[in-house]
């Protein structure tokens, strides 16, 4: 039964990943990106 709610919950995410604008696509990556990039910086310095 996990397993299914796993499934079902990622297949909702893709819908509404499918449902965002292409601006809001673009900002969450950049997003993403900018916390990846804040993360190495602290923890290499």
């Amino acid at each position: 039964m996990e397993e299914e709610s796993v499934v079902r919950g990622e297949n909702s995410i893709k819908d509404i990943w499918n449902r965002l604008p292409l601006v809001m696509k673009i900002a969450v990556v950049v997003g993403d990106l900018f916390v990846f990039g804040f993360l190495i910086y602290y923890f290499t310095s």
